[in-house]
C-alpha cells in the first residue's frame, strides 16, 4: 500500500515498508502503520507499553470506554495486534495535510501520556483485576 499523499507530505512521517494491505511508518520516533478504507484511510500509532498483556485490565476498559465514550473521538479506537497497543484513528478521504498533521500531534501526545499512566496503574505484585484505571 502507498500511503496516501497528505501522510507523505508531513515531513516527520517517513514510509518504511508496505505490503498489499497496510504500510509501516515511522512518526517522529513512533512506530505506526497506516491502510486504506472504502471512505479514506486509518492511521495507528503505537502506546509505547513494555508488555501491554501485563498491564490492568480495569486500566485498559477504562481507557477504552473513555475513547468510546467520548464524541471528540468518534473516529478513533485502541486495539491490541502483535503484542502491542495502538491508537487507531480513521480519517476521511479529503482530510487535508494540516488537519492529519495535527490531529497525529495530538495522537502521539495521546499515546505517551496513557504510557506514562499504564506503567503507573501497574502494581508491583497485585491482582490486576482490582486496579482502578
Amino acid at each position: 500500500m502507498t500511503p496516501p499523499a497528505c501522510l507523505t507530505a508531513i515531513d516527520w512521517i517517513v514510509a518504511r515498508r508496505g505490503d498489499d494491505v497496510r504500510c509501516a511508518l515511522n512518526l517522529a520516533g513512533h512506530d505506526g502503520w497506516c491502510c486504506s478504507t472504502p471512505a479514506g484511510f486509518c492511521v495507528a500509532t503505537e502506546i509505547p507499553i513494555d508488555d501491554p498483556t501485563d498491564i490492568p485490565t480495569r486500566w485498559l476498559h477504562g481507557i477504552t470506554l473513555a475513547v468510546a465514550g467520548s464524541a471528540d473521538l468518534q473516529d478513533d479506537q485502541l486495539c491490541i495486534a502483535n503484542a502491542k497497543l495502538w491508537w487507531v484513528h480513521h480519517f476521511s478521504a479529503s482530510a487535508c495535510t494540516a488537519v492529519v498533521e495535527a490531529h497525529l500531534n495530538r495522537q502521539l501526545l495521546a499515546c505517551d501520556l496513557l504510557a506514562r499512566q499504564a506503567e503507573q496503574a501497574r502494581p508491583a505484585n497485585a491482582d490486576h483485576a482490582s486496579i482502578r484505571p
